[in-house]
């Protein structure tokens, strides 16, 4: 920003200068003007670097903060979810018990548990209650959660009841989890699977007995049909399998009041579902919105 010329920051009037102005100041810059005119750029707020924490023997791939920000929780290809101080960067625990590769974390908004999922599709949940810390219970194994059969894309938390845990996966899936106990709702992405009408397209033309010729051209054209029906088989299974990668559910949240459930589809589509909270005797359910 600083290597811009005056021009494109200040040198006109009115509103071109004003939405300059928000976003220089937006990104931290103090931007000091009179007259419409921009006449100097300050950096409001220096970045520093606080620390560097080394642990994982493999790539880590997910990283969150607990819901007060005194914890540093990241996942790696390792299967291990380590749980660090946000303040001085020390290694407070290690989670073991994955089996592959950890993908995802979230953290419940009573900010007592930690879920992480990895590629097998086993979610686990841990204790990082902040009253436990120091004792042997503070990053210990709650609880596993298993009914995904392929990769879970996304894991997120009810904002409103901290207990209910969404998951979205490529098996064309949402669930959500009652940690308490470990039940769940499933909600499918219904989708059609498309099968092409197949016949035979290739005309066979009637054998006339005065023409033994056409005895030749007969046989030829079987072939013929033969090898195009295995074409057409061929294509028909490459067409499910793209149908079944549209099925795939990409990611899934809660809305901000825990009313209702957003699905983004791999095939463009975003899903909506009004989500019901078991109450009064009545079980959990979700229903579409169309």
């Amino acid at each position: 920003l600083r290597s811009l010329p005056s021009r494109h920051y200040g040198n006109a009037k009115g509103e071109s200068v004003f939405v300059y102005t928000q976003l220089l100041r937006e990104t931290g810059y103090q931007v000091e003007c009179r007259d419409g005119i921009g006449l100097g750029l300050t950096p409001r707020h220096q970045w520093k670097h606080q620390f560097t924490t080394r642990g994982h023997s493999l790539a880590a791939y997910c990283v969150v903060y607990n819901r007060s920000g005194d914890l540093i929780i990241t996942g790696s290809d390792d299967r291990l979810a380590k749980i660090w101080s946000a303040r001085t960067g020390l290694l407070l625990c290690s989670c073991r018990g994955h089996l592959q590769e950890v993908s995802d974390l979230t953290v419940s908004h009573d900010n007592k548990v930690l879920a992480s999922v990895s590629v097998d599709g086993a979610i686990r949940l841990w204790n990082i209650d902040m009253d436990a810390m120091g004792t042997d219970a503070f990053g210990s194994l709650l609880g596993t959660l298993q009914g995904h059969t392929e990769l879970v894309s996304a894991l997120n938390f009810s904002p409103i009841r901290h207990y209910e845990l969404l998951s979205s996966s490529f098996d064309g899936t949402c669930r959500v989890w009652d940690i308490r106990d470990g039940s769940c709702v499933t909600l499918e992405w219904n989708w059609q699977n498309r099968r092409r009408e197949q016949g035979n397209t290739i005309q066979l033309r009637r054998r006339d007995e005065q023409q033994m010729e056409e005895g030749r051209q007969r046989r030829t054209q079987r072939h013929q049909n033969i090898q195009q029906d295995v074409d057409i088989l061929d294509a028909g299974e490459g067409e499910h399998e793209q149908e079944e990668d549209d099925c795939k559910v990409s990611t899934a949240l809660f809305s901000s009041d825990g009313r209702h459930i957003i699905a983004g589809i791999a095939n463009s589509n975003i899903c909506v579902w009004e989500w019901h909270a078991a109450k009064d005797g009545e079980d959990a359910r979700a229903s579409r919105v169309e």
